[in-house]
């Protein structure tokens, strides 16, 4: 399943790839079931991410945010990555509150971004008028180098 939602995706073909997720799996939570009562698919780490990371590159960042949601709900943990590309597309459609509700959520979960992604934050605040944000960020930054 992962290997073709991760093509799918990259094909540019989100919609479709959605749409199988979708039937597989029952939506996520519930592996969907054969008439015989075997389980077809499940969602993992790679389906997941795959999905998330096609939606914020066409701009669907909170469409992606539910499948973080789900992805959590299913016990599949984000990691660094998955909150990356989420925060990248938020950034990108500078939906900030989800932003900062993301970062404060990978933080509670103890996944602390890595410098590539501590810059982007910064930047995205800054850009966006959340200089006190952006402010706190820098300083944890400096708190994990040992500055």
């Amino acid at each position: 399943m992962g290997c073709l939602v991760d093509g799918l995706c990259k094909d540019g073909r989100t919609s479709d790839a959605i749409n199988f997720f979708l039937e597989n799996t029952g939506g996520g939570s519930t592996w969907k079931q054969s008439d015989a009562g075997e389980t077809l698919c499940s969602p993992n780490h790679v389906v997941y991410t795959s999905l998330i990371q096609a939606l914020c590159q066409d701009g669907q960042s909170f469409k992606a945010t539910k499948f973080v949601r789900d992805m959590r709900r299913d016990g599949i943990r984000p990691d660094a990555q998955t909150y990356a590309i989420i925060l990248k597309g938020h950034l990108q459609s500078k939906h900030m509150i989800d932003v900062m509700m993301l970062h404060a959520d990978m933080i509670k979960m103890g996944i602390l971004p890595d410098e590539v992604l501590y810059k982007v934050l910064v930047r995205g605040y800054q850009e966006n008028g959340y200089l006190k944000s952006a402010e706190r960020c820098s300083e944890s930054w400096n708190q994990v180098i040992g500055v």
